[in-house]
């Protein structure tokens, strides 16, 4: 979602930076037990002591959620076959969605903007995707904008990312407007991979691999971004995140005027 956020201290010689970006807020997870049947998994950034799911069962749509504290760490699950969901209060600050099936360990992890007071405590979801068996043995190379990176090789590709510098405008302020959109490191472009709003749960998409029993990894060959080899070390899964690329540009963040 769209989202303007400040960047930097309040002290008199300190530097803030407006960020006209963007932070994930809400998720929609559609997860098939291994008997097919599909669970829907809401859950939002605004309401992390809550997630919703519903499961079709004997005809009717069985409707729950998963409660936690608001403050105290806390646990709260439901299983359906093979998957199973976690909703987990880790502080009173952060809380964690997770979600597992015999492939895929997903994760979102509800957290307050950098600089929590000057935005006003809201809160954004960084996604972590990690794998649970070998990537070699998954018929069905993933896809998606995370997903893609499961292509079962050694290489990396980094795409385009925003440049945090801004454009000053007084002695204490700077603009910045993001703009990269993984150019170089996605197949096709950003609408390639966009869902209907009206239909939230929808996995219709270009590159769609849902349902599908067998599917070729991306084509890594037509990708024009940076590559560069990466080394797997065995035992420790492999994983893909969206963690929000402002964490490294808070550190370059200049507290001088």
């Amino acid at each position: 979602m769209y989202d303007t956020f400040l960047m930097g201290g309040t002290c008199a010689h300190c530097m803030t930076k407006v960020v006209q970006g963007s932070f994930m807020k809400e998720i929609f997870l559609v997860a098939n037990t291994a008997a097919n049947t599909a669970l829907n998994i809401f859950f939002s950034a605004t309401s992390p002591s809550l997630a919703k799911y519903s499961i079709p069962q004997q005809h009717l749509l069985l409707d729950g959620e998963l409660k936690v504290s608001a403050v105290l760490p806390s646990k709260d699950e439901f299983i359906a076959g093979n998957v199973k969901v976690l909703l987990e209060r880790v502080s009173a600050r952060e809380s964690h969605l997770k979600v597992m099936n015999d492939e895929y360990k997903i994760v979102a992890k509800s957290r307050m903007y950098p600089w929590a007071d000057r935005n006003l405590k809201r809160k954004r979801l960084d996604l972590t995707i990690s794998l649970v068996m070998d990537e070699m043995r998954i018929p069905v190379a993933p896809h998606g904008l995370i997903g893609q990176t499961f292509d079962k090789d050694d290489t990396a590709v980094d795409g385009k990312l925003d440049d945090y510098t801004g454009t000053k405008i007084d002695d204490h302020t700077s603009v910045v407007v993001t703009k990269a959109m993984g150019e170089g490191a996605i197949e096709g472009v950003l609408a390639d991979y966009e869902i209907n709003r009206e239909s939230p749960f929808s996995t219709a998409f270009k590159y769609s691999r849902f349902g599908l029993t067998m599917a070729d990894p991306r084509n890594i060959s037509a990708l024009s971004g940076t590559k560069r080899k990466i080394i797997k070390v065995k035992g420790i899964p492999a994983s893909a995140s969206m963690e929000h690329d402002i964490t490294d540009a808070m550190a370059e963040t200049s507290t001088a005027a």
